[in-house]
């Protein structure tokens, strides 16, 4: 059974073929494609509910620009365990919860290998990057994930905080045997 794009995958079998990643399988975690607001000049977070109770690896993950531009990525992603309310500026290695970083490469955010995320957990996924352009929807249609939006620039400066709606994005990985 694969789940809606427009909503937290909630069953065990999440498998959308994408792709091989050498011997293995990339699939599609969790998306949302339903925005069709787009804000700006902003930092970024969404938190995701992994769906299922196996695990992934090999994660990728990106945002959607405006409308037609595809995915993007800017910046360093950071995963966490937890919620966090800070300034972008303020992750790091340090951030309470941090389970790894990825640098943008092209489009697209790409964790080590190695981090694992487990299905019925909770994960927070930050951009220290403010994005020029990125579609987000008013209201809740991912349920299990939240958005965050913080901005460095602002006077005062604003830490990230949650808001309406949810971002658009990708996560895919692959399903740990």
């Amino acid at each position: 059974m694969v789940a809606s794009k427009w909503a937290k995958p909630v069953v065990d079998s999440v498998v959308v073929p994408l792709h091989a990643q050498g011997s293995a399988l990339v699939v599609t975690i969790a998306s949302n494609t339903a925005g069709t607001v787009f804000t700006g000049n902003n930092n970024v977070g969404q938190s995701v509910t992994m769906p299922g109770s196996g695990s992934f690896n090999n994660l990728r993950f990106n945002w959607y620009g405006s409308l037609g531009a595809g995915p993007i990525a800017a910046g360093t992603l950071y995963l966490l365990t937890q919620e966090y309310l800070g300034l972008p500026g303020g992750l790091g290695p340090a951030t309470p919860g941090f389970v790894a970083s990825a640098p943008a490469s092209g489009s697209q955010y790409v964790f080590p290998p190695g981090t694992t995320v487990i299905g019925g957990t909770e994960y927070w996924f930050y951009c220290d990057a403010m994005l020029a352009s990125f579609l987000v929807s008013l209201v809740t249609v991912f349920p299990g994930g939240s958005l965050y939006i913080g901005s460095p620039t602002g006077v005062p400066p604003l830490p990230f905080s949650i808001r309406p709606g949810d971002a658009n994005f990708l996560l895919q990985g692959v399903v740990v045997p």
